[in-house]
């Protein structure tokens, strides 16, 4: 069973082939509807890796950096004023 693709649709899946390296197999403006079905998989995958690189990265800054004080910021400390 095929799944025809309006324009937009098709564009989608073009940019898909190209985000998750894989063929589609489409055939003009139909694919398949288990290669429609891989491909939305391939997304929610992709989604949910990314999703896991978000919290690792947010993990990291937590623990490797600090805020910086206005002080800090513009180059000045307060026991220079006493």
């Amino acid at each position: 069973m095929y799944y025809k693709l309006n324009s937009d649709e098709f564009e989608r899946i073009r940019e898909v082939e190209k985000l998750t390296f894989t063929d589609y197999e489409l055939k003009g403006d139909f694919i398949p509807v288990e290669k429609m079905m891989a491909a939305i998989e391939d997304l929610l995958i992709k989604i949910d890796r990314l999703e896991e690189e978000k919290k690792d990265r947010e993990q990291e800054i937590e623990d490797n950096y600090k805020p910086i004080s206005y002080a800090e910021q513009v180059g000045y400390n307060e026991r220079d004023f006493y």
